[in-house]
């Protein structure tokens, strides 16, 4: 089956209709497509089976289960409730992977890098977490969610029987936020968003004090105001989560009208909010390095400077068997072009010519410097912010891992059709998810989210380095 057929049938268990019905009335071909899979999966729902192609126009972009049950006289939302109950008591088994299982739900779709999950229900996330592991097997017993990673068909069959143990989880998530801009209204709010959003991956999340990283701009200018704005979030993260929050500046965190000036309440803000340039993480063996790439430069224009990076060298040099850790360098400024997804509205100045431009004049002065500086030290992750843009690029044996706005800066292309004329167009915030191995000391995969009030999308990645 597709994933959006699966998805949608495990989102009703999880007792959501909506994902099905708006997948159902999105389109005609989808509405086929899943049709006919849920035949051949002898889905017990009557009234998707009665509905013919002339019935479909005065259906299309409905969402609402009451509006689909008067237009058909059917009594639909009897048959989903009907069906959500049977499959709360089945077994049912996942297979994260292309091939085919019998006795399986199979994921049809070749998923690979740059592959996004719309809505994911609860079990598929928890299976997407793990997305470096692949193939693997979720079994979802009533409301239980057990992973299993699998090398042959045979090792399914062990599971059946009970002859095979769910993988042992040595690992550590990382949120990455950035550009969450606190201090305008619409940012405000899109903060408490970012909040929830955050509470319900942590609910996902195996125990353990899974840390925040973030990239730059917290605040969208250093005014008192903003600066306690700023300490409450923080605060918030850390007495809610129990867990490491690790902060750099961006540009608008020291900018005063557009200029990086020296003002009075800049390093008021920046005496109060900063620390160390390197903070090591000793449980995790995991060194952060804390590049300030806004302390020159003018506008949204990056440096970081030699002396900061001589400065950098002095204090790594001091941590011994600096062997034994994996290095993150955490720096604003992008390294990389990044580039919008297929569902993400452009922006007036962000076409060919114009875009150009200003992914130049936004860009890291010294970026070049910086990858020469990662090499020597032996270091593989960076990650940053500034753009709104979130990204995922390697090269050069370095991991760019780019976070969009936290707080939401994106809108989704208008390309509805008449008949969804009416559709609220989404504003998504984005943060990154990241997972590290504890034994191995690597990272293994990113999933950027892209989250509005009514949809979820997921782009994941491995890493190789």
């Amino acid at each position: 089956m597709s994933y959006l057929t699966i998805n949608s049938l495990l989102s009703l268990k999880e007792g959501n209709k909506t994902e099905l019905i708006e997948n159902l009335f999105a389109d005609y071909d989808q509405f086929v497509k899943i049709r006919e899979e849920c035949k051949r999966m002898e889905i017990d729902l009557p009234f998707i089976y009665s509905l013919s192609e002339v019935d479909y126009p005065l259906l299309k972009g409905k969402s609402d289960v009451k509006i689909i049950e008067s237009l058909l006289h059917l009594p639909v939302e009897k048959q989903l409730d009907e069906f959500s109950e049977k499959l709360n008591h089945q077994t049912i088994y996942i297979y994260l992977e292309q091939n085919q299982i019998n006795g399986c739900w199979n994921i049809e779709e070749q998923i690979e890098d740059g592959f996004v999950f719309k809505n994911p229900c609860k079990a598929l996330e928890k299976g997407i977490y793990y997305y470096d592991l692949w193939p693997m097997i979720i079994k979802i017993d009533q409301d239980k969610e057990t992973l299993y990673k699998i090398n042959t068909v045979e090792d399914f069959y062990k599971i059946k029987e009970g002859n095979y143990n769910e993988f042992e989880k040595k690992d550590q998530f990382y949120f990455q936020l950035g550009d969450i801009h606190l201090g305008p209204k619409g940012h405000n709010l899109g903060t408490e968003r970012l909040k929830v959003a955050i509470a319900q991956n942590y609910a996902l999340l195996p125990e353990g004090k899974h840390p925040f990283l973030i990239v730059g701009d917290l605040m969208n200018s250093p005014s008192k105001r903003n600066t306690k704005l700023a300490r409450n979030f923080l605060r918030h993260l850390k007495k809610t989560y129990h867990s490491d929050v690790t902060f750099i500046f961006g540009n608008h965190d020291m900018i005063v009208m557009g200029l990086n000036l020296f003002n009075a309440q800049r390093t008021k803000a920046i005496a109060y909010l900063s620390d160390e340039n390197i903070k090591v993480l000793e449980n995790e063996k995991v060194i952060l390095i804390k590049m300030n790439s806004s302390l020159e430069g003018n506008l949204a224009r990056g440096k970081i400077g030699q002396w900061q990076f001589e400065q950098l060298d002095e204090e790594l040099s001091t941590i011994e068997n600096i062997e034994d850790y994996t290095l993150i360098v955490l720096v604003h400024h992008h390294l990389y072009v990044a580039h919008k997804r297929e569902f993400i509205k452009l922006n007036w100045n962000e076409g060919k010519i114009i875009g150009g431009m200003l992914n130049t004049s936004k860009a890291l002065i010294d970026a070049k410097e910086l990858k020469q500086w990662c090499k020597k030290h032996q270091i593989h992750y960076v990650f940053h912010g500034h753009k709104h843009i979130p990204g995922f690029v390697e090269e050069d044996g370095i991991s760019a891992v780019g976070c969009g706005s936290s707080s939401g800066a994106m809108r989704e292309k208008n390309n509805f059709s008449f008949m969804q004329r009416d559709r609220k167009i989404f504003k998504y915030l984005s943060y990154n998810l990241i997972r590290y191995d504890l034994t191995e000391k690597k990272m293994k995969n990113c999933l950027i989210y892209y989250v509005s009030d009514q949809q979820k999308m997921i782009e994941v990645y491995r890493f190789h380095n």
